[in-house]
């Protein structure tokens, strides 16, 4: 059984683990930095998590299917049956947009000394989108937590958009050694083991775990557009 000292050790390496790609599209928030005292911040997440699954890196023949092999299908169909529907069931987007929202809001607000506000005085007026999140799991089986985001913000004055930009965060699944990497098998049955055991160390994720490493990475991605939006203002 994992610890829960195993659990938040796991999260944190986790963050480390992360990989982002970010752009910007528009960036005014310099030249009226002067004007913006306070912000609303508004958190959206899309209503569905997402789950893609890349075909196998091999695929044998069926009129060369060993015993094995037909058990490693049944296997594979077996977890990724159960996988869509703890995707379907766990992975509760308004829970990802909470910890998304909490994140963003007061890093944004840290970093450039904008005060939060509910009130709709607020000068600026700010949009934080997960325009789409889930897992991905590739041909080895590895799988990783994605997320697809935005960040818009508007003059209330005038309702001139002043800065919008794109991001993208992803963070490793399953944090356990995967072995060998892709280009160090030169036969099928090695790429073969690897994606059934990637599967099933997957499989062996709790559902309390595959949220909390969601939510997780839900927290790390916001951080990541905060900052982003933060270094801009700034510029």
């Amino acid at each position: 059984m994992t610890t829960t000292t195993t659990i938040t050790r796991s999260l944190l390496t986790l963050t480390l683990l992360g990989t982002s790609i970010a752009a910007c599209g528009v960036n005014e928030l310099p030249a009226y930095r002067s004007q913006i005292t306070s912000m609303t911040v508004t958190a959206l997440v899309s209503d569905t998590a997402e789950l893609s699954v890349a075909d196998p890196a091999v695929v044998t023949a069926p009129e060369e299917q060993t015993p094995g092999d037909a058990a490693n299908a049944a296997m594979e169909s077996y977890i990724l049956t159960s996988l869509h529907e703890r995707v379907r069931t766990q992975l509760d987007p308004r829970a990802v947009e909470r910890d998304f929202g909490d994140r963003f809001a007061p890093d944004v607000s840290r970093g450039t000394g904008w005060r939060l506000t509910a009130a709709g005085a607020a000068d600026l007026r700010v949009v934080a989108e997960v325009d789409g999140f889930g897992l991905d799991v590739d041909e080895l089986g590895r799988a990783t937590v994605y997320f697809r985001m935005t960040a818009r913000a508007w003059l209330n004055a005038t309702d001139k958009l002043v800065y919008e930009s794109w991001s993208s965060h992803e963070v490793p699944l399953v944090l356990d050694p995967y072995g060998p990497g892709y280009g160090y098998y030169d036969d099928a049955a090695a790429m073969a083991a690897e994606r059934a055991y990637n599967l099933m160390a997957l499989d062996d994720l709790t559902d309390y775990e595959l949220r909390n490493i969601v939510l997780d990475a839900a927290d790390a991605a916001a951080g990541v557009l905060a900052r982003q939006m933060v270094e801009a203002s700034w510029e």
